[in-house]
Formats: C-alpha cells, structure tokens, sequence
C-alpha cells in the first residue's frame, strides 16, 4: 500500500520514541504512545517519512513538536506496534483514533 500524502495513527514504546525523535524527547518511562501524522515518503525495507501532527503518551502527555521549517522524522516499521491509515480522501488531520471495546 503507498501511504505517500495519506494521515497515519500508529503505536510505539517509549524507547522507540526516543529514537524516532531524539534523546532529549522528554516523556514518561515505560509507556506505549499513539502518534498521529502525514506520511511524507517510504524508505523500502526501512520504514516511512512522518510530518508528525501528535504524539501523545498512555497517561496523556504530549510530546512538543516543532521544526522549522516543517521536516519529516524516519520510523522504521520495527518500531511500530500497530497502525490505522486513514482513506487517500481525508484532508483534515484526524483528532483521534483507535479501536475500543463496547461497554456491555
């Protein structure tokens, strides 16, 4: 699947996090984080481009994003846990995402 120009949610651990987005990506220890952003490009057997929009821990921390000028970040799929895509005809950033289970 090309995922070139479409929105992506996806999961990574805290380690994987750091090293997407550097040493100095402060956060909580020991926790999953759901990002969300537009796929910029892909690197075949390596991973995918991402301009992050969000990254946000399990116990609701963010992670403060910036460049300037906009850059991409290289994820490399043995980091990813798990990954939404959103259809090619979605223009405006998805506020959440996941799947949960129905109270009964």
């Amino acid at each position: 699947m090309d995922l070139t120009g479409r929105y992506v949610g996806f999961w990574m651990h805290e380690t994987d996090v750091r090293a997407a987005f550097g040493p100095s990506a402060a956060g909580p220890r020991n926790q999953r984080w759901s990002i969300v952003g537009t796929v910029e490009g892909e690197t075949s057997n390596v991973g995918f481009w991402l301009i992050p929009i969000v990254a946000e821990a399990e116990n609701g921390e963010r992670l403060g994003l910036r460049a300037e000028p906009i850059a991409s970040v290289l994820i490399r799929w043995s980091a990813v846990l798990g990954m939404i895509v959103w259809d090619k005809n979605v223009t405006t950033p998805p506020k959440t995402f996941g799947y949960i289970t129905p109270a009964k």
